[in-house]
């Protein structure tokens, strides 16, 4: 994933996704101060999801870099998250997932193999949310309180088995139809609801910085002492590492006949200073005018990166000028995050059978990626 590679995605997903995927370490919580859910809080949350009102969104991090991450929320031990180059960090609303999980999330827990669940050092929660179906609201109850036969204790609510039978339970009580109703309408609603998900895609952390200061948070300790990713493209010319993005550069050459502009050799080099070539990894302004006309241009690597450097790549495959194909692949290996080493190796990885790539041909899933680096590790390859 290069440096500077910055995709703010605003998305949503559902509920019980979201906190499936808490559970099972697709998600993870870094080590960060925790912020204080209250009771009434807690309330407002469910009452705020029931009537469908909006609840706040998170902040996730997709990035190569690594965090200490939380291995339970309250009693729950969460799953030991696979090792996958590309992972995915809660980065703002730690406290708003951690409630909902603390209420909704062992049921997946629950689910578990009993041999193989664990228990946590973390306290249980003293309170939790119940709902009255005859009065529709939410209040606490505490651990050993007798419920009502018309109170749900949400923490069962994503609990299919327990659904039907609680259900059936109702039919038998007065209003039983109505209190059905009601219940399946509660059970719909937190199945349906969407967390509004701000996915920011990039390596580097200023970009992250940036967006978490707009939005009142403070990047967190560990990532402010660890300093700026060590990241790398490779040259065209001399086919060593671009080790910093202000190292590179994108170049082409244009002639021009006629009325037509006609362009080819799009190409990332060294910039002069940064090349290991004593005679540098750039064209030869003079040489490659003598050749055939050919005027070079040039761009610095930082141009082509962040918020708008794809677009100002499209505004160049727009002209028309170079070959599409040329344009497309340097898109990849600028904005396709782990493309960009990947594609010394995926021909390789495929006729291994590592993957078996399902879209066109130069163009794969990050799964594939994943997989065709993670192999490449394994078998020592370079670069």
């Amino acid at each position: 994933m290069a440096e500077d590679d910055v995709r703010n995605l605003v998305t949503s997903v559902q509920l019980p996704s979201l906190l499936r995927d808490v559970y099972e370490g697709k998600l993870r919580l870094p080590e960060l101060p925790q912020e204080s859910w209250g009771n009434t809080r807690r309330l407002k949350l469910f009452e705020s999801i029931y009537r469908r009102l909006p609840t706040g969104g998170i902040v996730v991090w997709r990035t190569s870099q690594q965090m200490k991450c939380r291995g339970a929320i309250g009693p729950v031990t969460l799953r030991e998250p696979a090792e996958t180059r590309i992972r995915d960090y809660l980065m703002e609303g730690i406290g708003l997932v951690e409630a909902l999980f603390q209420e909704l999330g062992q049921v997946f827990w629950n689910e578990e193999d009993p041999a193989r669940r664990q228990v946590s050092g973390s306290e249980s929660p003293t309170a939790f949310v119940t709902f009255d179906l005859k009065t529709q609201t939410f209040r606490l109850s505490r651990p050993g309180d007798v419920l009502q036969s018309a109170e749900c204790q949400m923490s069962r609510l994503l609990d299919a088995t327990w659904q039907h039978a609680f259900s059936d339970a109702l039919r038998s009580l007065p209003m039983g139809q109505q209190l059905q109703s009601r219940f399946s309408r509660l059970v719909d609603t937190f199945y349906e609801a969407l967390v509004t998900v701000i996915l920011v895609v990039a390596d580097d952390t200023k970009d992250l910085q940036a967006l978490l200061a707009l939005r009142g948070t403070a990047l967190p300790l560990q990532l402010l002492e660890r300093g700026p990713a060590t990241l790398r493209w490779y040259c065209d010319t001399c086919g060593q590492s671009i080790r910093h993005s202000r190292d590179g550069w994108v170049e082409w050459l244009i002639r021009t006949e006629g009325s037509c502009r006609l362009g080819r050799g799009f190409r990332l080099v060294h910039h002069q200073p940064a090349s290991p070539r004593p005679q540098g990894c750039q064209y030869d302004g003079d040489q490659e005018y003598q050749r055939d006309r050919s005027i070079v241009c040039d761009v610095a690597l930082d141009d082509f990166l962040g918020h708008d450097g794809l677009t100002y790549l499209l505004e160049v495959l727009s002209r028309g000028e170079l070959p599409q194909e040329q344009v497309v692949e340097m898109i990849k290996r600028l904005h396709t995050p782990g493309y960009e080493r990947a594609r010394f190796h995926v021909q390789s990885a495929a006729a291994e059978g590592v993957i078996e790539p399902n879209m066109a041909t130069g163009f794969y899933s990050q799964g594939d990626i994943t997989r065709v680096l993670d192999w490449a590790d394994d078998e020592d390859r370079k670069p």
